[in-house]
């Protein structure tokens, strides 16, 4: 279910290239999609649409918001009966700038 739900994952990050916001999902958060996405009559295809209620929508929502600057990592866990997003560092700027005296 790993490689699939990678390949989810990569379309949401894919729609983030032009504010180049980058996720990184623990493993946690990977297993928590695969559990969440999966369906025995259905399969992994209920996967797309959990990967969007659970992770493209509150990252939207985020982003909508301004808790995510372009530029940021976004590190997505898992929560309890959620995913949870935390933003890091802003990438935008070059990490050895030198402030004008």
């Amino acid at each position: 279910m790993g490689p699939i739900v990678d390949i989810q994952v990569e379309r949401v990050q894919k729609l983030l290239t032009d504010g180049k916001i980058r996720l990184e999902l623990s493993d946690g958060a990977r297993a928590w999609l695969g559990r969440v996405g999966y369906d025995p009559v259905y399969g992994a295809r209920p996967l797309k649409r959990a990967v969007q209620k659970y992770l493209q929508d509150p990252l939207a929502d985020a982003i909508l918001r301004g808790e995510i600057p372009d530029g940021a990592a976004v590190q997505v866990e898992e929560g309890e009966g959620r995913l949870v997003l935390r933003s890091g560092v802003d990438l935008s700027e070059p990490s050895g700038r030198q402030e004008a005296a």
